[in-house]
């Protein structure tokens, strides 16, 4: 999502695309068209073989998505296939996710952009479309404006169904964006409208986590921050003034339970430059 312009680009279930965000990035400048041939308007989702013919024209890099399968990834299939094999046991007891990422950025002049990239959970459905790729769930961007002063971009993880049926990424956006205080009002979002969320009533474990980057352009002041239900969250930044990444395993406290219970922490900066990490603060 592109902060700057408020469009969004995705793809889903995507054979064969080397870098799947680039695919999406690309569908999301074609926005800026007011149409394609025969007054067509540009799709903002594109889905398997439709997302991969897209991908070609682009010129964007393809391969054989057996290529695209690590030795990690196959060990962790076949380690859960044989366990439903041989039990029986129901899938959501002992599938974990495996590897979304994702991605919120500032430029010098307070730009914003989002993204987020996710291969699931093992053994999804074939077709399964998680909020990686779907609109208000994965990723929110949305630039200062005359009215609104602060730009905030946000990014999640967990469990994909329970981030679609929550909206989180907008939904945390636009809370922070009401609040006085960055950090209570990530911490407000996340408890009420996830934890405590009746979109999610009968969930047991509501495992989430969320990355947000508020900046105030006109004052150069920002602040990054990030918050989950589960056991921990790795967690990366820099600014392109240093030459490696900051990074941090943040953990819920001794004693929580996950699924349950929230930790929010953060970093303050500067637009230019970047500031020495503020103290962390942790709210449960």
């Amino acid at each position: 999502m592109d902060g700057s312009t408020l469009h969004f680009g995705a793809v889903g279930a995507v054979p064969g695309v080397k870098n799947p965000v680039k695919l999406a990035q690309h569908i999301c400048k074609k926005q800026r068209c007011n149409a394609l041939a025969l007054g067509r308007i540009p799709p903002c989702l594109l889905v398997g073989n439709g997302a991969h013919q897209w991908a070609e024209q682009a010129q964007l890099a393809t391969v054989h998505s057996k290529s695209l399968i690590s030795d990690k990834a196959l060990k962790l299939y076949r380690h859960y296939k044989k366990k439903v094999e041989r039990y029986e046991l129901r899938i959501d007891k002992i599938l974990t996710p495996l590897d979304t990422i994702g991605a919120v950025c500032v430029d010098a002049c307070g730009n914003l952009a989002a993204a987020c990239s996710s291969g699931g959970v093992a053994l999804k459905h074939p077709g399964r479309v998680g909020q990686a790729a779907t609109y208000g769930c994965g990723c929110w961007a949305a630039n200062a404006t005359f009215h609104v002063p602060a730009a905030i971009a946000t990014c999640t993880s967990g469990c994909g169904e329970h981030l679609v049926r929550t909206m989180l990424a907008r939904e945390a956006a636009l809370e922070v964006q009401r609040s006085s205080c960055t950090v209570t009002g990530l911490h407000h979002a996340m408890k009420t409208k996830f934890l405590e969320s009746p979109f999610l009533s009968g969930v047991e474990e509501r495992l989430g986590g969320l990355i947000l980057l508020k900046c105030i352009p006109s004052d150069g002041t920002g602040e990054f921050l990030w918050t989950h239900s589960s056991k921990t969250m790795c967690i990366s930044y820099m600014s392109d003034a240093e030459r490696r990444p900051r990074t941090r395993l943040s953990e819920l406290p001794n004693g929580a339970v996950p699924g349950s219970t929230l930790v929010v922490e953060g970093a303050t900066f500067k637009l230019n430059p970047l500031v020495e990490r503020a103290e962390i603060g942790i709210y449960s």
